[in-house]
């Protein structure tokens, strides 16, 4: 079996981890493999040798037909000269996401052609990317969205898809992706710390440190971690390990850190640049996550393969891949809920109606007044609205309400981060993880789909109906505040 492997990059990140681990397990199942990407790698970044150069597949926000000939035709080029003919099977990450615009025309064509095809989707342009999604519909499509349709979600018995979690795959599923060719495919997890490493410095002898191990982008929801702070014990203070890498991202990041500063609470912003990684994790009395969107959720499993107790926000569309295999989960809330009159009702309604009305024209789709309510109804319990579900702006009003009377945190639901789980679901957890979560199950599950592939007959291909993936993305029971 001979199989190339495309995406733009392998700088240091999740899709090169998943691709490096891909690499590492086709190599011990004597398959041959030939990576591509738009520039060399570092060897730190990915360290195998079975790496090609093509430029045509860096990051490009306009289409031209003639450079996707040449990108199509430089990569089969390159498979000849290597192995004398085409690759069995063409496995290619996020083919869909808009980074480059000449590469799902030239999947279409290989679809077309009868190529043997896995898509392996890490991000969707539909998810709370619309610059993503109309570089698609306007610069690739013209506007036409039956275009669009002819081009971006190919299907048929010689192509399959790879998700890295059930929602998407169950996506879908439901819009024409048959079951046997709609694969979950969850990423490898592995984490090792020197148990050896502590913090030893005076701010937090004595004290019990709840550590949120995470970059402080939007999604992960940073005012819910102020919440927690202020509504902290004299003995608890809270900590993020990293600001965000995106310079657009810091205003929001650094309004967070100006707060946390006026209201003189128990928190920390940026420990990681300080203190080492490992001594921080083995020095916290439990890891902390607040976000309100993940892709594969692997907060959720590495702090139990050191040991760790994790509290905070579950994402139940996320975590039932994991709690289906008997993880424990139930200490995690999946609400916050404060009472609404601390913002405003109306205030929110209104803030939610004009968020809902430019999102959707972000994404050229029209609106109607009852997805506001929907809406509303998801993210309210009669007179109770998610924390997590608030913009940054009445996130502020809550915190700065809790901040001067700390005895209103009675009236959260949670009240308290304290439902940690037993050492022996501790103990249970990391098993689980390392028996189903490891690098040989990876490789084991991608072979399985692999070869169903090659043994399928190609057929003329069907494509999905690109406005049926936007809808399930645009549900607006799925309105988060934070990702607009």
């Amino acid at each position: 079996m001979r199989v190339a492997i495309l995406h733009y990059h392998l700088k240091p990140g999740g899709v090169t981890r998943v691709i490096e681990n891909t690499v590492r397990a086709l190599n011990q199942a004597g398959v041959e493999s030939l990576v591509f990407c738009c520039e060399e790698p570092t060897r730190k970044a990915f360290p195998f040798e079975n790496v090609r150069v093509i430029s045509g597949l860096a990051y490009n926000d306009s289409f031209d037909q003639i450079r996707a000939d040449d990108l199509k035709r430089d990569l089969e080029e390159s498979c000849k000269t290597e192995w004398g003919a085409l690759p069995d099977l063409w496995h290619v990450h996020n083919h869909s996401l808009a980074k480059n615009l000449e590469v799902p025309v030239v999947v279409s064509n290989w679809a077309r052609e009868g190529q043997k095809l896995l898509l392996q989707i890490h991000d969707f342009a539909e998810d709370g990317r619309p610059d993503n999604y109309k570089a698609l519909l306007i610069t690739l499509a013209g506007k036409d969205p039956q275009r669009l349709n002819n081009i971006l979600y190919p299907t048929g018995d010689h192509i399959g898809y790879a998700f890295i979690n059930g929602r998407d795959c169950s996506y879908f599923n439901q819009v024409g992706v048959d079951q046997d060719h709609c694969n979950l495919l969850a990423n490898p997890v592995w984490l090792e710390v020197d148990e050896d490493a502590r913090l030893d410095t005076p701010e937090f002898q004595d004290k019990r440190l709840y550590l949120y191990p995470t970059r402080s982008i939007r999604r992960k929801n940073m005012g819910e971690l102020l919440l927690w702070s202020a509504a902290a014990a004299d003995h608890e203070v809270f900590g993020s390990t990293m600001a965000p890498a995106n310079p657009t991202a810091l205003p929001i990041y650094e309004g967070w850190v100006s707060v946390a500063d006026r209201l003189n609470l128990p928190v920390k912003f940026g420990l990681g640049t300080h203190h080492s990684f490992d001594a921080l994790l083995n020095s916290s009395y439990a890891l902390l996550t607040t976000s309100i969107a993940e892709g594969f959720g692997l907060a959720y499993l590495e702090p139990y393969l050191i040991g760790a107790q994790l509290v905070g926000r579950d994402l139940p569309e996320i975590t039932r891949d994991f709690t289906e295999f008997g993880i424990h989960l139930q200490g995690l809330y999946p609400r916050l809920d404060v009472p609404i009159a601390w913002v405003g009702k109306d205030r929110l309604r209104k803030v939610i109606h004009e968020a809902l009305v430019r999102y959707h024209q972000s994404y050229r789709q029209s609106f109607n007044k009852q997805m506001t309510e929907i809406a509303m109804d998801d993210i309210t319990r009669g007179d109770l609205v998610d924390f997590g579900r608030l913009d940054e702006s009445m996130q502020e009003t809550v915190i700065e309400r809790v901040a001067k009377s700390p005895s209103l945190k009675l009236e959260f639901a949670p009240e308290k981060l304290d439902r940690l789980l037993r050492d022996s679901e501790v103990e249970d957890n990391r098993r689980i993880i390392e028996k189903h979560f490891n690098t040989e199950s990876y490789g084991q599950t991608l072979l399985v789909i692999y070869n169903k592939l090659l043994e399928a007959t190609a057929s003329g291909p069907q494509f999905l109906d690109t406005q049926a993936v936007l809808n399930c993305f645009l549900d607006p029971r799925r309105f988060h505040l934070l990702r607009t």
